[in-house]
């Protein structure tokens, strides 16, 4: 949020939305990054695999019942972690924000 009280000079309750909208959306892309990675590490030299191949295989890799598991797993961990780590944080914005 700092970034767009920043360059936006103004944080609206709508940009402390957005802000939290798009951390949600990097922890789900950060997710998506590390399984494509996973899955490189894991089967590139086996396979013959390129990175681009190896993000291409995750949505079929997601199929199945156990990886997905363990992604649910690992997003709500990480969303708990963020509400967690900003909850005061933005609770204080959205206050200063309503009053001024």
């Amino acid at each position: 949020m700092k970034g767009y009280e920043l360059l936006g000079r103004h944080l609206s309750k709508g940009g402390i939305i957005l802000c939290i909208i798009l951390s949600f959306l990097a922890i789900l892309a950060s997710e998506f990054v590390s399984l494509g990675i996973t899955v490189h590490s894991e089967l590139g030299e086996m396979y013959s695999l390129s990175m681009t191949d190896s993000f291409r295989l995750v949505p079929e890799l997601l199929k199945e019942s156990e990886l997905i598991g363990a992604v649910a797993k690992d997003l709500a961990f990480g969303y708990a972690l963020s509400i967690w780590a900003s909850y005061s944080s933005v609770k204080n914005i959205w206050r200063q924000t309503a009053q001024g």
